[in-house]
């Protein structure tokens, strides 16, 4: 013996399903772009392991060789906001979305690295304005350098670990919940 039950608004509830998937992906990434907004913005950095840290706050060095200049308390990232701004959500489908930050030195940030600079003449002012200030040899010797070297630490602020992804199955599951 069977039976056959007709659910009434099933259809419904399945058309609804169908169309709250298909928004999903663009929601996702429009909030890990707040997520990643957010990292520059309080000086986060994702650990290895999954933990979150604040950015480290490392001053110039005394060596020169090895000169370290990672902006102090991050200021100038905060300041201009110019990577903040470049971070955004630029393409999604079904499954995935793409985020993307357009600045040229977004991914040296994000990955940390070392370069050599040619000092400018607006950096020797600003050397020997500090030498004369306070009367410190490491502005002395930088304003004299034809070059520095830069290094600059790694900032994961769009690294997706975790942290991020246990994040983004509490988003979709609060967004399935709000949808139906």
């Amino acid at each position: 013996m069977s039976y056959t039950i007709k659910v009434k608004g099933l259809d419904k509830v399945i058309n609804k399903m169908k169309h709250s998937v298909e928004g999903l992906p663009e929601f996702i990434g429009v909030r890990l772009v707040e997520l990643f907004k957010d990292n520059i913005e309080n000086g986060n950095q994702l650990e290895m392991g999954g933990g979150w840290v604040k950015w480290k706050n490392e001053q110039a060095t005394q060596d020169i060789d090895n000169y370290v200049f990672n902006g102090g308390k991050h200021t100038l990232l905060l300041r201009t906001r110019q990577l903040e701004n470049s971070i955004q959500l630029i393409a999604w489908d079904d499954k995935t979305c793409k985020i993307t930050s357009d600045t040229p030195y977004s991914a040296i940030l994000a990955e940390g690295g070392e370069f050599v600079q040619t000092v400018t003449d607006k950096q020797r002012k600003f050397f020997w304005a500090m030498y004369y200030k306070s009367n410190n040899q490491l502005w002395k010797i930088l304003a004299l350098r034809k070059t520095l070297n830069i290094k600059i630490p790694s900032r994961n602020y769009m690294e997706i670990n975790d942290n991020v992804r246990k994040e983004i199955d509490k988003w979709i599951n609060d967004y399935i919940k709000d949808e139906l």
